[in-house]
């Protein structure tokens, strides 16, 4: 951020300033924490693949666009608890407009919210700050792991 000059002084920035700067590095952010959360979110399905998935229930992980990604798992009847397949799915969508990561699924929905401090953006979940696994792990931990418990 820059300082102004005032006569000979240097005065520091005011709040309009910091607004200013803080809604350049989202503008310029918010793409960047998108593409660090889609990188996640598809690299824990590769690794759910990977480590659980030799067999029964693999998810499925693509890129609809270049603002949404669905995942999808089938879990497949045991005919003991389960009678008939069961197809679960997440939909992960960028909103550039209100910077924000939507998550949908079946039984519910999610807003998190992308917003930036002095140096960079990131997400949020309430006052939280997440990393991008992080985020990835909140999206996609009921799909992979409490589904079928």
């Amino acid at each position: 951020m820059t300082d102004h000059i005032k006569g000979n002084e240097v005065a520091e920035p005011n709040w309009v300033d910091t607004r200013a700067h803080r809604e350049a590095i989202l503008s310029a952010g918010a793409p960047e924490v998108w593409a660090a959360a889609r990188s996640a979110i598809m690299d824990a399905c590769d690794s759910f693949n990977r480590c659980y998935g030799q067999g029964k229930m693999p998810v499925e992980c693509a890129m609809e666009n270049g603002k949404r990604i669905r995942i999808k798992r089938t879990i497949f009847a045991d005919r003991v608890q389960r009678f008939q397949d069961t197809v679960l799915e997440v939909l992960v969508t960028f909103i550039p407009e209100s910077a924000t990561i939507a998550m949908a699924r079946q039984n519910a929905s999610r807003k998190y919210s992308i917003i930036a401090d002095d140096s960079s953006a990131y997400v949020t979940d309430g006052e939280t700050r997440l990393s991008a696994d992080d985020l990835s792990c909140r999206i996609l931990q009921p799909l992979l792991f409490n589904a079928i418990d």
